[in-house]
C-alpha cells in the first residue's frame, strides 16, 4: 500500500505553494484577515442583505488569508518542539476574539431600546448612543 504524503496531493501543493509566497509576510496576511474579521462584524451597524452577503464573503476569504499567513508566520518563528503549542495558542486567540467582538455587539445592540417608533422592516439603520460607542 502506498502512502502519500500532503506535497503528493494537489491542495498540499498549492498550500505549500501559497505559503512560500507569504513567507516573510505572514505577519501581513494575518492582519488583513484580521481586519476583514473587524470588517465582518462592523457590518451589523448597517443591517442589509447585500452589505451581509458582501462581509460575509469577505471573512471567509479573510479566513483563508489569515490562516494562510499563520501557516507562514508559524513556519518562520517556530521548532518542531514549539510548533504545536504556538499553533493552538493563535487559534484559540482568533476564536475568543471573534467571540468577543460578537458580544460586545450584542451587549451594546441589548443594553439600549431604539431610538424612534418605526416597525423594524421601514428601518434600515440603528442610532447609538455615546454610551454605546464607547463600549464598543
Amino acid at each position: 500500500m502506498e502512502v502519500m504524503s500532503m506535497s503528493d496531493t494537489k491542495s498540499g501543493g498549492s498550500n505549500e505553494i501559497l505559503c512560500s509566497l507569504l513567507l516573510g509576510f505572514g505577519q501581513m496576511a494575518m492582519m488583513t484577515g484580521s481586519s476583514l474579521f473587524t470588517l465582518y462584524l462592523a457590518s451589523f451597524f448597517y443591517l442589509n442583505s447585500y452589505t451581509f452577503y458582501l462581509c460575509a464573503g469577505l471573512m471567509g476569504v479573510g479566513y483563508a488569508i489569515f490562516y494562510s499567513g499563520h501557516g507562514a508566520y508559524l513556519a518562520e518563528h517556530s521548532s518542531r518542539a514549539s510548533v504545536e503549542r504556538n499553533s493552538a495558542l493563535v487559534l484559540s486567540a482568533a476564536c475568543w476574539s471573534l467571540i468577543a467582538g460578537g458580544g460586545v455587539l450584542l451587549a451594546a445592540s441589548l443594553l439600549t431600546p431604539p431610538t424612534d417608533n418605526a416597525p423594524p422592516t421601514t428601518k434600515i439603520y440603528r442610532d447609538f448612543s455615546t454610551n454605546e460607542i464607547m463600549l464598543m
